[in-house]
Order: C-alpha cells, then structure tokens, then sequence
C-alpha cells in the first residue's frame, strides 16, 4: 500500500474540522445554558419583584375620597366611588327632607346635619349599608370611607336646593 502525504493532510484537515466543530458547539451548548440560566435567574428576580412590590403596596394607604381641607370636597378617586355608588342620585331623593332643618344654618352646619342623616339612614336601611358594603369591597376601602363621599354629595345636594 502507498502511503500518500496528501491523505495524511486531508485526515489532520478533517480532524481539525471535527474538533472545531466540536469545539463550537460545545460553545454554543454552553452559551445556550446560560441563557437559560439567565432565564430562570431573572423569572426568580421578576417573582422577587412582584412580591416585594405586592407587600409595599399592601402597606400603602388606600388612596383618599375625600379632601379634608375645608369645604371637604370629593378627590378625583371620591368621584369615581361617588359614580360606581350612584351617590349624586341617592343624594338627590333625601335632601328634601333636610332643607327645612337646614334653613338659617351654616354650611358646616348643613354637613354635621348630613353627616347625622347619613349615619341614621345607614343604621336603619340595610338596602344602603349593602350597597356601601358591596362599593367599599369593589374599590378595596373601609365602609367609612364611602360613608364619607355619600355625606358629602348630601351635603353639596342640600346647599344647591337651599340656594335655589
């Protein structure tokens, strides 16, 4: 048999291409475990993440319905309870019977009698203290919160028929 150099050339090129390939793709293999540990690493930071974001927030106050300057007026988010909770039209079927126990008073005065009627009808109508329960769970907030924004419709509803 003939030992021909050019076969020796070809066999040390073939395996020179072998072990290149080899050698990519184990890098590839590699570079492709760590991306999928990267992966991981960051759906555990993000699950981190969320959960610590979901305990600060957890500890946040719930945002306010009402301004407690004076007059108290409804915030932007007062409003939006006072729209889910339909409070400008309960406002507008009790206010009548205010006017005549509010006439010559102050305003501040009109809002303590609103606050009183409020809390009366709230004891005695469970039709309302349902709908102020089912509103508070709706928007995550305290019954007396939403409490809060029907006093202050009563109360802006009276002084607008007082006036007029």
């Amino acid at each position: 048999m003939d030992f021909n150099p050019l076969w020796i050339v070809a066999f040390i090129v073939a395996a020179g291409a072998l072990v290149g390939i080899g050698v990519w793709l184990f890098g590839i293999g590699k570079w492709v475990g760590a991306v999928d540990n990267d992966r991981e690493s960051f759906k555990t930071l993000m699950k981190e993440i969320r959960q610590k974001l979901d305990s600060i927030l957890e500890r946040l106050p719930s945002p306010k319905v009402v301004q407690e300057s004076s007059p108290v007026q409804l915030t932007e988010f007062g409003t939006r309870i006072a729209n889910a909770a339909s409070t400008k039209e309960w406002a507008a079927n009790h206010a009548q019977e205010l006017l005549d126990a509010v006439r010559g008073k102050e305003e501040f005065e009109v809002f303590e009698l609103c606050k009183d009627y409020v809390a009366r009808q709230v004891e005695e109508d469970e039709a309302l203290q349902r709908a102020m329960r089912k509103v508070a769970y709706d928007f995550g907030l305290e019954v007396e919160q939403i409490r809060k924004v029907y006093e202050v419709e009563l109360r802006d509803c009276v002084l607008a028929r007082r006036s007029s």
